[in-house]
Formats: C-alpha cells, sequence, structure tokens
C-alpha cells in the first residue's frame, strides 16, 4: 500500500471504501501471511512511518540518514511503544495479536 493509498484511508468518509483500503493494508503489513499483525509487523510497520514522519523535519534528517545511534535507540523505545499500544487497542478478543476483521472494526467504526 502506497502513501496516496494511507492517506485515501486516513481522510475516506465511505465505511466501504475505508474497510477496502483497510483489507489491501492488512495484506501489506501481514508479511508472514499468517492472518495476523503480530508485535514484529506491527513494530515494522510503526517505524517506517515514524521515520518517514520525522525525517521530513530538518533537525532529524542528518542524523537519520548518518543513522545516530542515540536517534535510532529513541526510535526503537517510541515505535515499540506505539506498536504496542496499537495491538492493545486493535486487539479486540485480547489474544495479543490484529486480525484483519478486529483491524477493520477498529479504524472503519472509528470514522
Amino acid at each position: 500500500m502506497d502513501r496516496k493509498e494511507l492517506e485515501a484511508l486516513a481522510n475516506t468518509k465511505d465505511p466501504v471504501e475505508a474497510e477496502r483500503l483497510v483489507i489491501k493494508y492488512f495484506a501489506s503489513i501481514d508479511v508472514n501471511n499468517s492472518g495476523f499483525i503480530e508485535k514484529d509487523e506491527m513494530i515494522m510497520v510503526v517505524k517506517t512511518l515514524y521515520e518517514i514522519e520525522i525525517s521530513k523535519r530538518p533537525e532529524f534528517k542528518d542524523a537519520l540518514a548518518k543513522k545516530d545511534p542515540k536517534i535510532m535507540e529513541a526510535i526503537k523505545i517510541e515505535t515499540e511503544k506505539i506498536a504496542l499500544d496499537t495491538i492493545k487497542k486493535m486487539d479486540l478478543d485480547k489474544d495479543g495479536r490484529v486480525s484483519q476483521a478486529e483491524m477493520v472494526k477498529s479504524i472503519v467504526l472509528s470514522k
């Protein structure tokens, strides 16, 4: 799923279109095709999105390019926290992972 589609998901008010985009997004995150988003997969996607966002800020651009150890450790800590919080919010059956149905409910119903 590319940036344009993520923006469409964030901005759509149409629940049918939102569900279609969430299903597509889920498939792109579920890299091991288990049918669930697990901790490592959620961390990976959050880290990628986080790095994209902070790379827009001039004060972080050079540090990211140079893989500054302090910045990289801070990113690791923050993205793990965000990923675990996201799983906790979306994991409706509390099994420690997010199913496609849970992701659809969490995102589509929050619109």
